[in-house]
Parts: structure tokens; sequence; C-alpha cells
């Protein structure tokens, strides 16, 4: 029998091994351009280039809070994602991510 877990960024169904994604990851899967991890992530937000950021949940603090920091200071909005495999399957990296953030759609 199948299992259906919703946990705000995904919903997993256990017997078909789908994901579904929610419509800001579809944004980013679906986006011209993005950048994928934290260096890249942040020199995007100083730029002014990045329209919305996608942070991890179980990602270190020690690398997203200054993103989230950055974020807050020029009202980029934020999006929290189940865990760094997701936000790396969606990026299309094989390797979790703690951020990305979508450029261009």
């Amino acid at each position: 029998m199948p299992v259906i877990l919703y946990t705000g960024a995904c919903i997993r169904c256990s017997y078909y091994g789908l994901w579904r994604l929610t419509m800001s990851l579809e944004k980013l899967l679906n986006a011209k351009k993005t950048t994928v991890g934290a260096k890249q992530t942040l020199k995007a937000i100083q730029k002014k280039e990045a329209k919305m950021i996608f942070v991890a949940q179980n990602a270190e603090g020690r690398i997203v809070d200054p993103i989230k920091q950055a974020c807050i200071e020029n009202n980029i909005p934020m999006e929290n994602v189940e865990s760094m495999v997701v936000l790396g399957k969606t990026c299309g990296i094989g390797v979790g991510c703690a951020v990305a953030a979508l450029l261009e759609e």
C-alpha cells in the first residue's frame, strides 16, 4: 500500500518512488538561469541578480545563515526545501545542495 508524505516542499509516494514538486520548486526546475551552492548564491544576492532563494532545511547553519541574512537585507524571498538531497536533485546535480537561487524564470 502506498504511503504518501507531504513535507512542505514536495510530496513523496513510497510505492511509486515519485516526487511531486511544489510550485516554487517547479520554478527552480524550469528556470532559464540558476545558481547552485552557497558561494555562487551569495554572489548572486550581492549583485542583486537573485529573484528567489531555496534553502535546504538540513543544511548547516554556518553555511546558510549568511545567505539568509543577505536575503533579509535585500528583500529576497526564501523558500525552505525538505532536504539537501531534494534540492540537489531539483537542481540537476547528483549530490546534495544547501542553497540555490533562481535568477531568471
